[in-house]
């Protein structure tokens, strides 16, 4: 019997150090490496690295809507222009329209899919016989309903 408690108490003690050599080696082996990683962005810094993107992101909208509102000047063509003078919505797909085109004023009826020539308005006289020369940006236009009123004859 003395044996067998002897036997026992060894493979015991044989079974704590291999659990301890085991133990032992268990944090190096899963362990962080060590290699210095780079600081991860926290809080406030990844807050501002997002405020910073957005500003830029608006900025570079806000440029981009100037630029395309300058080049727009540019487009037109002299005399054979196409100029909408003043419009009106008559429903949700339903509007009139006044244009100038090469000096003759249009009105024109404008529906979802479909465009009609209402009427055929005379030139706007500057008291001399001629056309007015187009308005000047920042001058005010007449407006729509009395232009309206005044082509229907009211």
């Amino acid at each position: 019997m003395k044996q067998v408690a002897a036997r026992s108490l060894s493979a015991i003690a044989g079974s704590l150090v291999a659990f301890g050599a085991i133990a032992a080696e268990a944090p190096r082996r899963f362990a962080a490496p060590e290699v210095a990683s780079a600081p991860t962005a926290t809080g406030a810094t990844g807050i501002g690295q997002v405020m910073l993107a957005l500003i830029v992101v608006l900025v570079a909208v806000f440029v981009a809507a100037m630029l395309v509102r300058r080049l727009r000047g540019f487009t037109s063509s002299g005399s054979e222009s196409i100029e909408v003078l003043s419009q009106a919505s008559l429903g949700p797909k339903e509007r009139v329209v006044i244009v100038r085109v090469a000096g003759s004023r249009l009105l024109l009826g404008v529906a979802s899919g479909s465009v009609n020539l209402l009427a055929t308005l005379p030139p706007e006289t500057a008291g001399n016989g001629e056309a007015p020369p187009p308005a000047q940006p920042g001058t005010a236009l007449p407006r729509f309903p009395d232009l309206l009123r005044r082509s229907l004859g009211r």
